[in-house]
């Protein structure tokens, strides 16, 4: 008979123990490290959609200011003149846009303003609400007579 090397049975343990699979200890430290992972990215996806409607509104709101300066310089210069109230207001998406327009002599470099019969500050402000809470976007432009 031959003669089994030392620790022999403690290899075979070894061995065998591998086989078998996870613990129910790593199975539990499994599960609770999904299920934290999974909470984690379920609280985030509301806060993405509501930054992307948020982000499309601004964009939104830029491209009506945008298009109201166009708008105005299109317009004779001496017609260029101030909103009154109520200011237009514009409903794309259901979210209400409120623009007004603001015009004043232009300044000058040296601290002066500039005549206005020769430029024009323009300032377009869209305000509108989202959530309860309100924004404001501002497009500002010099316009000058054309000669």
């Amino acid at each position: 008979m031959a003669r089994r090397p030392v620790g022999w049975y403690l290899k075979v343990m070894v061995t065998r123990r591998s086989v078998r699979g996870f613990s129910m200890a790593e199975v539990m430290v499994a599960f609770m490290l999904l299920s934290v992972i999974s909470l984690i990215l379920a609280g985030l996806i509301p806060a993405t959609i509501t930054g992307m409607a948020r982000a499309a509104q601004r964009n939104t709101a830029g491209l009506l200011a945008e298009s109201e300066l166009a708008a105005l310089r299109q317009t004779g210069f001496s017609l260029i003149e101030p909103s009154v109230a109520p200011h237009k207001t514009i409903s794309p998406g259901g979210v209400d846009f409120n623009i007004q327009v603001e015009v004043g002599p232009a300044p000058l470099s040296s601290g002066g303003d500039m005549d206005q019969d020769v430029a024009k500050i323009v300032t377009v402000t869209v305000r509108w609400t989202y959530n309860n809470l309100d924004y404001t976007l501002a497009r500002r432009a010099v316009l000058f007579k054309h000669v």
